[in-house]
């Protein structure tokens, strides 16, 4: 399922159809849980479906944010979306926002031990560095014409941070 320059995604039953239809349309490529037969879907069994499936995992379950009850030393790569319930634009928005803050394509060793909660306006970025701390980022989207997201005063960059760990 990876595709270079695509991000691959795997969608649990949280994630409305109506989404996946709209993600697929624009170009990502998604597999859902009920389409993989995914019958049980705890936190471990989602992780390692994505994971076996080279994607990460898109959620709307806020929950796979908890890092006491969801490590990121478990996780090849969440994505939680937060947005206005029935509001599809705003989800599309914040998937895309993701996308953009993070990278354009999923690669397991870039992914691993990382969560973004997004929304249509911010993404927080977990990561886990190699020291085994964890480094948060938030990113505020800058107007368009300026040229996509732009972290917060005083945030590092994924490079920055990784290479700072």
């Amino acid at each position: 399922m990876d595709v270079p320059g695509r991000l691959s995604v795997c969608a649990d039953s949280s994630v409305p159809p109506s989404l996946v239809a709209r993600l697929r349309r624009a170009g990502t490529q998604v597999r859902t849980a009920s389409e993989d037969g995914l019958r049980q879907e705890t936190p471990s069994a989602l992780a390692q479906w994505a994971e076996r499936a080279g994607a990460a995992l898109l959620t709307l379950d806020q929950r796979l944010w908890n890092d006491q009850r969801h490590p990121l030393s478990r996780t090849s790569g969440v994505i939680v979306l937060k947005f206005t319930p029935g509001k599809l634009d705003e989800a599309e928005q914040a998937f895309a926002y993701a996308q953009q803050t993070y990278g354009g394509d999923y690669r397991p060793t870039t992914w691993k031990g990382v969560k973004i909660l997004a929304t249509p306006l911010t993404c927080l970025l977990k990561m886990l560095a190699p020291d085994g701390a964890i480094i948060t980022q938030a990113v505020e989207r800058a107007p368009l014409q300026e040229g996509g997201p732009k972290p917060h005063k005083g945030a590092k960059s994924r490079e920055a941070a990784r290479t700072a760990a």
